[in-house]
């Protein structure tokens, strides 16, 4: 096994992913889409690209930055149906490349820093606590509010995978189908790797509105954890996800007796 998975020789394709996220917003939306995985669909294929296609992409529809992403290997085409293609990561190491950018404009240098010692603290010692107080501190900040009417689940794993994503020591699954079910994050220590002391991970995100909680905003901030853990709704989501936890960690001792597991519920809420 190679110790990083990303070749060198791969580094002009990461350019690629900067020039896009660099056409604005649009660019963002589309590589965070991706890093969710979820599979994006146009209708046709740009085959050709002059320099003014290059220079104005963004005020182009979607299909253009999709075929330019395919044309240059870092979407794959998953699906072709009769009105349209489907795009998807071709492979982990690529995934590796949407996650940098995703955390590049979500943190400065020193924040990343920050939250990648964070993150080693969860892989090493199974302590999450510091890297939640680093998204909650340093990362949801930097959502303007119109933003978080979109905030989901997902959203929430996308800030966490970005500090998480050591493939280096793990493989890692993002909606792996286990127990009939589908997990929101699993990583597995590599198999060169299981001679050390690193445990796997397997991480359950839920969000609650402020909607569901009946609360407001300010009275959201104005509580402890202790306080939002005995909240009605926010005791009924955690008992949910464990009980998830306990059928995905079924499934997953059925497939790989050797499996060590540390298993977490993180609750986005309002």
């Amino acid at each position: 096994y190679r110790e990083p998975m990303l070749d060198s020789n791969l580094a002009m394709d990461a350019e690629k992913l900067r020039f896009i996220d660099d056409i604005g917003r649009r660019g963002e939306g589309l590589i965070l889409d991706i890093v969710q995985g979820n599979r994006i669909s146009v209708f046709s294929l740009q085959d050709r690209f002059s320099i003014h296609d290059i220079l104005y992409m963004d005020e182009q529809d979607i299909s253009s930055q999709v075929s330019y992403f395919y044309y240059f290997g870092v979407l794959t085409l998953a699906e072709k149906t009769i009105l349209e293609y489907c795009f998807e990561v071709p492979n982990l190491v690529i995934r590796g490349l949407y996650v940098e950018r995703i955390r590049k404009f979500l943190s400065d240098a020193i924040v990343q820093n920050e939250g990648l010692e964070q993150a080693r603290k969860l892989l090493l010692h199974g302590d999450l606590q510091p890297l939640i107080q680093l998204v909650e501190q340093k990362i949801l900040p930097v959502f303007k509010n119109r933003e978080y009417r979109w905030m989901n689940e997902f959203s929430l794993k996308v800030m966490f995978l970005c500090f998480l994503f050591w493939d280096s020591v793990f493989v890692i699954d993002s909606e792996p189908e286990l127990g009939r079910g589908y997990a929101d994050l699993l990583l597995m220590v590599r198999p060169d790797k299981r001679e050390s002391e690193l445990r796997d991970i397997l991480i359950e995100f839920k969000y609650l509105g402020l909607n569901q909680l009946g609360l407001s905003g300010e009275a959201v901030r104005g509580m402890s954890d202790e306080e939002l853990k005995a909240h009605a709704e926010v005791k009924k989501v955690l008992a949910e996800a464990k009980a998830q936890l306990a059928r995905y960690e079924a499934a997953l001792l059925a497939k790989h007796s050797h499996i060590r597991l540390r298993k977490y519920v993180v609750v986005g809420i309002g």
